[in-house]
C-alpha cells in the first residue's frame, strides 16, 4: 500500500457498527408512511378523483379499454 492512502470500510463490520463507504450505518427497522394510514382504518379514506370516475362509470380493473371509452363518451 502506498503511503497516504487509506483502505475505506464498506460493507463490514468494526467495533460491533456497520460502514458502508468509511460512515457508520445505524441498523433500523423501515418505516413506511403508509404504516400510519393503515393504522386508522377505522377512518374512511376518501376517493381519488380516479376512483370516483371508475366508480361512476361503474367499471373496474378488468373492464377492457374500449367499454371505458364507450362508457366515458
Amino acid at each position: 500500500m502506498k503511503e497516504g492512502t487509506q483502505v475505506l470500510r464498506h460493507d463490514e463490520e468494526f467495533n460491533g457498527t456497520i460502514y458502508k463507504y468509511d460512515l457508520p450505518v445505524d441498523n433500523k427497522p423501515l418505516v413506511f408512511k403508509r404504516d400510519a394510514a393503515l393504522a386508522l382504518l377505522e377512518e374512511e379514506i376518501p376517493l381519488t378523483s380516479v376512483q370516483n370516475l371508475m366508480e361512476s362509470l361503474e367499471c373496474n380493473m378488468d373492464t377492457a379499454f374500449e367499454s371505458f371509452v364507450v362508457k366515458h363518451n
